[in-house]
């Protein structure tokens, strides 16, 4: 990688001292590095990542599902809503998991703004 996209990585906004969040940006670093795209789908699909799969699984599916063409802006919200994994969090271990998912996605999309080729 050049030391511009070395410095990008630096840069991003991932919380060092915890294992998944590293374990995301390595996934993504060493997939840039390689010049493999990587899709968000792929990432949160990754085997190695520690992000709750069942969770993972259940919002690729709804955004499988999700038609682009839909003049409902609001469908993908509608189908992850069925889902009992998007309920509420009502205890700290469903908190984390979702906070853990949602670091990894925005690590993703601050980096896909940032890096060539992500």
């Amino acid at each position: 990688m050049s030391i511009r996209d070395r410095f990008q990585f630096v840069l991003s906004p991932v919380n060092d001292r915890s294992p998944d969040a590293v374990r995301v940006l390595h996934a993504l670093a060493s997939h840039y590095a390689r010049d493999q795209p990587l899709r968000l789908l792929s990432l949160l699909a990754l085997p190695h990542l520690a992000l709750n799969k069942a969770l993972t699984q259940s919002a690729i599916a709804a955004i499988r599902t999700f038609d682009p063409d839909s003049s409902d802006p609001d469908a993908l919200l509608s189908v992850l809503a069925e889902d009992a994994l998007f309920a509420d969090a009502h205890t700290s271990d469903t908190l984390a998991i979702l906070e853990d998912t949602h670091r990894a996605i925005m690590t993703y999309l601050w980096l896909r703004q940032r890096a060539r080729g992500c």
